[in-house]
């Protein structure tokens, strides 16, 4: 089963797809709402532009946003905020680095600008860097004490290091403080089904989308939930659904392969992991249950092909999703690479390079008997 924590959430509320790469967390995204008055023409020009780079975010135009950052900082070197929010484009635009450094200038400016603080968890989360990211929401929420968002993105970057039980608090905590933030409780419900409260992980999921019926990937949590509790129309019905809202979503397709599995239809499973290893060429998850069902299905050349694409990605790159919480579309999005430490630890928790290997190695000697 494999859950998505789906895009963080933004406030204002923002559609974040640029942001939610194929097996990365769900980030809850925070434009900087500036709550400045202007010193001076130089300075309300700068809020100027700032304003409609943001209004350029929302519209999931970075670049246009950005053009309009630079602006901003042409009439005001120090402004804060537009470091803050041309961070946020930057890092939509997958310029990490670029992104790390405006957020630090904004906290050189501002040391006390929870947003800043916060923004840069959410980079350090996706390049992961958990502990970093951990410490700038602890920050963020030292400066802002009740910063909901901080508290999920805190969440998910707990759940991702394998601290099941604070992130449950911060969850909650988060519920505590906003009832109606949908993403908290997505995430608390993969955090619950990580702990194997899979009834609670339904309600949560239900609770989400009844929130807000857009959140594609808590559908596919859902889904994959249903796949695992034997509910394969209802999985359907779920994935169908998370498709409508976004068409190319590998998740999505690996939940439903799994679902067609489930249901012994072999060939339109087979056909959805392809597309989902279409969508993200580097879908760990999505080559190895492919790799399996070939393999239940006599096909040794397919499942060989599929398994040693696996270690490929392992010892060239980082391939998504090939850990022990793949049943969920793991944190981190959104949509993120797990950084090389934190995934090798993960593969000796689950021996999974163990099992390929010698399941690679068991392949290859049945083909020589041939």
């Amino acid at each position: 089963m494999s859950i998505h924590l789906g895009r963080f959430l933004s406030l204002p509320w923002i559609s974040t797809q640029t942001l939610s790469g194929i097996g990365g967390l769900a980030l809850v995204l925070w434009l900087s709402s500036p709550n400045v008055e202007a010193r001076d023409f130089r300075s309300a020009s700068a809020k100027t532009y700032l304003d409609r780079g943001l209004e350029s975010y929302r519209k999931g135009e970075p670049s246009r946003a950005i053009a309009d950052f630079d602006i901003a900082l042409i009439f005001d070197p120090g402004f804060a905020d537009a470091y803050c929010s041309r961070g946020l484009a930057r890092l939509a635009q997958g310029e990490w680095d670029l992104a790390l450094a405006d957020l630090n200038k904004a906290i050189e400016i501002q040391p006390h600008l929870a947003e800043a603080h916060y923004n840069r968890g959410l980079v350090n989360q996706r390049k992961g860097e958990l502990e970093k990211a951990i410490a700038d929401y602890d920050r963020a929420i030292h400066l802002k004490p009740r910063f909901a968002p901080a508290y999920v993105n805190r969440c998910g970057a707990r759940y991702q290091s394998g601290d099941l039980q604070s992130a449950l608090a911060d969850c909650n905590r988060a519920v505590a403080l906003d009832s109606r933030l949908a993403q908290a409780y997505n995430i608390r419900g993969v955090v619950q089904a990580g702990q194997g409260n899979l009834e609670k992980a339904m309600a949560d999921f239900d609770k989400s989308i009844r929130l807000d019926g857009r959140l594609s990937e808590t559908y596919i949590n859902r889904a994959s939930l249903r796949v695992e509790r034997g509910d394969q129309e209802g999985a359907l019905a779920d994935v169908q659904k998370a498709l409508t809202i976004t068409s190319e979503l590998a998740p999505a397709y690996f939940v439903r392969g799994n679902a067609w599995r489930a249901k012994g239809n072999s060939e339109r499973a087979l056909a959805d992991y392809a597309k989902a290893i279409e969508v993200d060429p580097r879908y760990g998850q999505a080559y190895q249950n492919r790799g399996d069902l070939w393999f239940s299905l006599g096909n040794l050349v397919a499942a060989l092909a599929d398994y040693q694409k696996i270690l490929e990605l392992v010892s060239t790159s980082k391939p998504r999703n090939l850990h022990r919480s793949a049943r969920f579309y793991p944190p981190v999005q959104d949509t993120a690479d797990i950084g090389e430490k934190d995934f090798n630890q993960v593969l000796r928790l689950d021996s999974t390079m163990s099992r390929l290997e010698r399941r690679v190695e068991e392949i290859k000697k049945q083909l020589a008997e041939k």
